[in-house]
């Protein structure tokens, strides 16, 4: 068991080694969300908390400021898998467009 954690662990060291070129996050009473787009066309997603952090990982298209994102994450935490880039901030977005939830939002930090 140990032999397999430390392959994962390798495994997602070398996976996210890409450069990031986006990131955005929030930070909430005990929990905090991220979103890492690398330079591979690679994300990682964190929904963290005091107990600990999950991740989701996959591939993405930009297109401009829109943001498409291959999977979305098992917690449901996300409700589309299409972003929209708007000022500051990064919205889920459905396909029309719209935002889908104006309280839940990314804040771009570079």
């Amino acid at each position: 068991i140990v032999l397999a954690a430390f392959g994962m662990h390798i495994y997602f060291a070398i996976r996210d080694s890409s450069n990031v070129v986006l990131e955005a996050g929030q930070d909430f009473d005990l929990n905090h969300i991220k979103l890492e787009l690398h330079e591979d066309k690679t994300y990682k997603f964190t929904n963290g908390s005091a107990l600990g952090n999950s991740y989701s990982r996959g591939n993405y298209i930009k297109n401009d400021s829109i943001i498409t994102i291959d999977t979305v994450n098992s917690d449901k935490l996300l409700k589309s898998n299409q972003l929209a880039i708007r000022g500051n901030r990064i919205y889920m977005i459905d396909s029309k467009h719209r935002i889908v939830d104006s309280i839940f939002y990314f804040i771009l930090n570079n």
